[in-house]
C-alpha cells in the first residue's frame, strides 16, 4: 500500500484489506492523506489535460482544440491523424478501465452487504 502511494500518489481504499483500510483511515485522521470521491486522481486529470487541453500544460498536443467542432486540422497528413486517433483511443480505453473498476468495486460492496 505504501509503495503504491509513493509511486502513484494515490490508492483506492477498496482495493486493500481491512487492516490496510484501517491504516489508511488512521493516516487520514492524522492529516497525512485525504479522501476524494472522484473518478480520476489529480495525476490522471493532469495526464488527460496534457493531451486534450491547454489548461495545465502549454506544450501538449491540445487535441480537443485541434479538432474543435468536428473540423479537420489543416495541412496534416494521414500519419498525423492516425497518431491522434490512437492517442484518443488510448485515453478512451484508460477511462473505460477506470469506470469498469468503479462498477466492479460497487458490485463487490453490494454483494458484501447481502
Amino acid at each position: 500500500m505504501l509503495t503504491e502511494l509513493w509511486e502513484c500518489e494515490v490508492t483506492s481504499c477498496l482495493h486493500h484489506s481491512a487492516a490496510d483500510q484501517k491504516a489508511i483511515d488512521e493516516m487520514v485522521s492524522a492529516g497525512w492523506l485525504a479522501h476524494r470521491s472522484t473518478l480520476l486522481s489529480a495525476a490522471e486529470v493532469s495526464y488527460f489535460n496534457y493531451f486534450l487541453n491547454d489548461k495545465e500544460f502549454s506544450n501538449g498536443p491540445s487535441l480537443r482544440n485541434r479538432y474543435l467542432h468536428g473540423s479537420q486540422a489543416d495541412g496534416d497528413d494521414d500519419r498525423v491523424h492516425r497518431h491522434t486517433y490512437l492517442t484518443a483511443l488510448r485515453l478512451l480505453v484508460a477511462l473505460v478501465i477506470k469506470i469498469n473498476d468503479d462498477f466492479c468495486l460497487t458490485d463487490n460492496a453490494v454483494l458484501a452487504k447481502e
